[in-house]
């Protein structure tokens, strides 16, 4: 299949479990977890908004493209870093939220809550969620299409289709640093190879190597150093972009 065949294979399933609920209410008893865990689970240590989703492209002969199975939220964009999104969601994607915190981190904050991408507007995302309803944001028993805020979103993981390629934008890139995994991480290690900047392998790990490339960028162009690569940092490595 191709990527366009494989989002749509994957969105008429989610729309076609629309209205699907656990039962009895309030038990996560529901078809999803059955077919996750290979047997009837029920309880709360069972929420299933992720197994929805895994489900989804384990119907769709799409569980390489899942990747690691799992039914946490923050466990799956833990196991994804290097297809994260943080902007520019399009139909397919993964969002996971964060209801509570009020600052958010894209690679750190806790993902409470996950649903697969239907549109978006410039404040807004809809999405077709496992495990939630009107009166809850998430373990709300039912498969439904909901309208979320996009300050309520972590990030997106881009599980179809390639990534967008990284280009300089002051307000849209991510801030990278130590510990950082991603397709980003490899864009500004040969960006700072390229320049005089050794960090060696462009193997999208941000190491010791990578910050000192980047310290060392940041000391000679009289920027804050921190070794963290940010708006101002960006702006001197990709300053003819």
């Amino acid at each position: 299949m191709t990527d366009k065949e494989k989002t749509a294979k994957v969105m008429e399933l989610a729309f076609s479990y629309v209205g699907t609920k656990e039962e009895p209410p309030n038990s996560n008893n529901v078809c999803f977890n059955t077919r996750y865990y290979g047997r009837e689970v029920s309880g709360s240590n069972y929420p299933w908004c992720m197994a929805f989703l895994w489900s989804l492209f384990d119907e769709a002969g799409l569980s390489k493209e899942f990747g690691k199975e799992t039914a946490s939220c923050t466990t799956f964009r833990d196991s994804n870093k290097d297809k994260i999104i943080t902007k520019g969601f399009k139909r397919g994607d993964i969002i996971l939220y964060n209801f509570n915190s009020k600052s958010i981190d894209p690679f750190t904050s806790t993902c409470y809550h996950c649903g697969i991408c239907v549109s978006t507007t410039s404040t807004t995302i809809t999405t077709i969620e496992g495990n939630t309803s009107v009166e809850s944001n998430d373990n709300g028993g039912s498969v439904m299409k909901r309208i979320r805020m996009r300050d309520w979103v972590v990030c997106g993981v881009r599980l179809i289709g390639e990534m967008n390629p990284v280009k300089y934008q002051s307000a849209t890139l991510p801030i990278l640093k130590n510990g950082h995994t991603m397709q980003a991480v490899k864009a500004l290690q040969g960006a700072l190879n390229a320049i005089g900047y050794e960090c060696g392998d462009c193997d999208g790990i941000y190491g010791t190597k990578t910050e000192a490339a980047v310290r060392k960028l940041q000391g000679d162009t009289g920027i804050y150093v921190d070794g963290e690569c940010g708006k101002d940092t960006y702006g001197k490595i990709f300053k003819d972009c």
